[in-house]
């Protein structure tokens, strides 16, 4: 899958202006994009960095700066503002 944020975005979005945790923020940085692809229902949706919707990027860095911050908690990463900024793109579920 291609990369819809970069790691470089994500740290900026953090304030993280350190490299230590150059791996672990790429890590969560796919982590999110896979939590946010997989809710949007949407494995081949064809985005690039460059086509990505602003609003599901803003998604990806939302949650990316969740499991930065909450790495031990087992809270539930997709919160309802989350959900809320990309509930239009979601495809729907068909019963």
């Amino acid at each position: 899958m291609d990369a819809l944020v970069t790691p470089e975005e994500a740290k900026r979005r953090l304030r993280i202006d350190f490299a230590d945790d150059d791996s672990l923020v790429a890590e969560l940085v796919s982590e999110a994009t896979d939590i946010i692809v997989d809710y949007l229902k949407k494995p081949d949706h064809g985005w690039t960095a460059e086509t990505v919707p602003f609003r599901v990027k803003a998604a990806i860095l939302l949650v990316t700066g969740f499991l930065y911050e909450n790495r031990d908690a087992g809270e539930e990463v997709l919160t309802s503002n989350v959900r809320d900024l990309i509930h239009r793109d979601r495809d729907p579920a068909l019963a």
